[in-house]
């Protein structure tokens, strides 16, 4: 019985990829397996040029998803902001007012101070028996 050749075999010795077995190395390459090895290597570098369209939409899809999230981020981004620059305008207000509240705040009690000692030292003349001076 001849030994049986394998196409797969023939197409890695040729690529180096593997030793096929010594029954496979005695029969030489015949004219009909040369054609063979030409379809396989048409078919294999369709699949890759298929596989490598299939990437290229991928990609293109996953591109234009990219830049619809982006737009959709400059969006709410626009959305967000305006309110939230109205929140830091009014949050900066009010720590002005209440700025000015306090020193409002000391300066009536500081005026209640001076009033309170004048009034004392006019207490403390009635009780000696001064008038009231102004």
């Amino acid at each position: 019985m001849p030994p049986t050749y394998s196409l797969q075999s023939h197409f890695f010795v040729k690529l180096g990829l593997s030793h096929p077995s010594q029954a496979e190395t005695q029969i030489p390459p015949s004219p009909t397996l040369a054609f063979e090895n030409l379809i396989l290597i048409k078919i294999w570098s369709w699949r890759l040029q298929m596989r490598v369209e299939e990437l290229e939409l991928e990609t293109r899809s996953s591109k234009k998803e990219l830049e619809s999230e982006k737009v959709a981020r400059e969006e709410a981004w626009a959305k967000v902001s305006v309110p939230e620059l109205e929140i830091n305008a009014a949050i900066r207000d009010l720590d002005f007012e209440r700025q000015r509240l306090k020193g409002s705040r000391g300066k009536l009690m500081l005026r209640g101070l001076l009033n309170l000692k004048k009034l004392r030292m006019q207490l403390q003349k009635c009780r000696r028996g001064d008038r009231w001076s102004s």
